[in-house]
């Protein structure tokens, strides 16, 4: 699996059948695969191959995989409070413009109060969101 001299998952023995195009079916079991991944038919000696094919009859069934779980993060019970002060207004405003431009960055709850658009990210559209929340023009953020 692999390449040709890749990992062994299963051997089979072809004895001779008598001629070039007389083909015999045969099986073998395979082991150690998992995924996607190329394979290889290694000989040791002449075999005319006519095809060969995967049999699902004897596969279990794929487990399916458990989710893991994606933690939610603390929804800020104070979007647009940059100052933690409970109150949003154009300070707040300052502090988002002044990060934006890396003038003087925020973390924290701050940051999370800052990502007023909910998209996971702080950016020109939260200033944007802020601004208009700030002139009355939206009623809340989030």
């Amino acid at each position: 699996m692999g390449s040709a001299s890749g990992t062994l998952i299963g051997t089979l023995t072809v004895p001779s059948t008598g001629g070039w195009n007389d083909y015999e079916e045969k099986s073998c079991s395979i082991t150690n695969t998992k995924g996607l991944n190329d394979l290889y038919l290694v000989f040791s000696g002449p075999v005319n191959i006519d095809y060969f094919i995967f049999d699902t009859a004897n596969i279990g069934p794929t487990p399916t995989p458990t989710p893991t779980p994606t933690p939610t993060p603390q929804q800020s019970q104070n979007l647009g409070d940059l100052n933690g002060d409970k109150q949003v207004n154009s300070t707040d405003y300052s502090i988002l413009k002044r990060h934006i431009l890396n003038i003087n960055r925020i973390s924290g709850d701050a940051l999370a109060n800052a990502d007023v658009n909910r998209d996971g990210k702080v950016d020109s559209t939260d200033l944007t969101m802020l601004h208009r929340y700030l002139l009355g023009i939206i009623s809340k953020l989030g």
